[in-house]
């Protein structure tokens, strides 16, 4: 939800943002060809208007009333493991099982506080602050003080996919990746700002130590920053895995080992049973042959 609210948030903020030239016309910039002058664009921006509002606000506060309506059930217990399983067996949370899923009990209203984040940092400084140095620098404050709460909460689970309940400590830590991302933002803010100042000072294509080339490829290898975690994540994950699967199998082959024994040793009691029964039925008939004998000599 935090992924798809944004990006209809951004074509929705898009009908607000205009270009004006030099000869004082301005230019719907998603739409060249409308003006934003017309009365067409006018009645676009009412209908903007209440879009944004019924997207930003709608979508975000009707999941945070659907989370805190149901916030008791959705961490019902003070212990974690408890709570896990209780409301993973809570048929009626399924209608919203998708919001709450991957955090913690105790972090249920998480999925808005994405939601509202990337509202910010993707939709309304679109419009706001467009191209300037203000627009870079709120976005890395909220980015900023998204991290740090982050790193304190540590929301997501860490769980197998299985179940969604039990705890899996080599299972890919969503928090560390989600950690990555944004550091990889605040590092991509750094680099546009440089990059912003270097085009008003204009460049040097000498010797220097930022040129264009250089800041060009530094762009693009950090877009790549949380790829790397999350792919050694997943790497070490299916390395715990495979261990755990190579313990199951010495498992099973010493249990079927085990097994073997205990079916040779029920053979050899029941024959050993046999035989003491037969001892038995030898021993009776001996007796009662050495009874006959004697009233027979009496």
């Amino acid at each position: 939800m935090s992924f798809i609210l944004p990006s209809v948030a951004r074509l929705v903020f898009s009908t607000f943002t205009c270009i004006s030239l030099d000869t004082g016309e301005s230019f719907l910039v998603a739409d060249k060809s409308i003006d934003c002058a017309s009365s067409y664009h006018e009645i676009m921006v009412l209908y903007g208007v209440a879009m944004a509002f019924l997207v930003c606000v709608g979508v975000s506060g009707g999941c945070f009333w659907l989370l805190w309506k149901h916030k008791h059930q959705i961490n019902p217990h003070e212990d974690r493991d408890e709570a896990l399983r209780i409301r993973a067996e809570d048929e009626s949370l399924d209608f919203i099982r998708f919001i709450f899923v991957s955090y913690e009990p105790e972090c249920w209203y998480w999925e808005v506080v994405e939601m509202v984040r990337m509202l910010f940092v993707t939709g309304f400084l679109v419009v706001i602050f467009r191209g300037s140095y203000s627009q870079i620098c709120i976005c890395m404050v909220i980015t900023v003080v998204a991290i740090a709460y982050l790193a304190s909460r540590k929301p997501f689970l860490q769980v197998r996919k299985e179940d969604n309940v039990t705890v899996d400590e080599d299972a890919p830590n969503n928090n560390t990746v989600a950690l990555a991302m944004m550091w990889q933002t605040i590092v991509t803010l750094t680099l546009c700002n440089v990059l912003k100042g270097k085009e008003a000072e204009g460049w040097d294509e000498g010797t220097g130590m930022m040129t264009k080339k250089r800041l060009d490829v530094m762009m693009v290898s950090s877009q790549f920053l949380g790829l790397f975690v999350l792919g050694l994540k997943t790497k070490r994950a299916g390395e715990g895995d495979g261990e755990r699967g190579a313990g199951v199998g010495g498992g099973g082959e010493y249990g079927g080992e085990g097994g073997a024994g205990g079916e040779g040793s029920s053979r050899e009691a029941r024959e050993g049973g046999g035989g003491a029964r037969e001892g038995g039925e030898r021993g009776a008939k001996g007796a009662q042959g050495k009874e006959l004998t004697d009233n027979n000599h009496h």
